[in-house]
């Protein structure tokens, strides 16, 4: 086939055009692929490492030894996210356990005098999370805490 002169800039333009598309499909997926980058690095979940300045610990301030002691002071899901303090004697305090966040009244559940007692928190509405200090959860025990039923309660002292 041969080229009619008339249209030769038709001719010579049409390869222009291509590497101009070529160099256009280029920047842009190097465009995207740094913006996929970015999106990857700046979306993973970056945890807080627990600050060993936050601690807690259990007293048994009741009558009975405590079979079993689990509490969850953070505020997150009462039942799913329980620390286990195990066996705690009469007025002997449990070893120290770190958080990085907690509140003044936790949910607590024991086991003492083959009984479970649970103490539970409705809402966290006005209250701020405690971050930094060592703090003692006292359990005590009233055999008429709730409508004359025996309970227990928590208080937090710090260290």
């Amino acid at each position: 086939m041969q080229r009619n002169d008339k249209f030769k800039c038709l001719y010579t333009y049409k390869p222009l055009l291509f590497n101009f598309k070529i160099v256009i499909m280029k920047n842009v997926f190097c465009f995207l692929f740094i913006i996929s980058i970015g999106f990857i690095l700046t979306s993973c979940k970056k945890t807080n490492p627990v600050d060993a300045s936050l601690r807690i610990r259990v007293l048994n301030a009741t009558p009975f030894t405590i079979a079993s002691c689990s509490v969850n002071p953070t505020g997150e899901s009462q039942i799913l996210n329980l620390h286990e303090f195990g066996k705690v004697e009469i007025d002997q305090i449990s070893a120290y356990k770190t958080f990085n966040q907690i509140y003044a009244f936790p949910y607590v559940k024991v086991i003492m005098d083959n009984k479970t007692y649970e103490s539970r928190v409705i809402d966290y509405v006005g209250e701020n999370p405690i971050t930094s200090g060592s703090y003692t959860y006292k359990i005590k025990y009233s055999p008429t805490y709730f409508n004359g039923q025996p309970g227990i309660y928590t208080e937090l002292i710090k260290n």
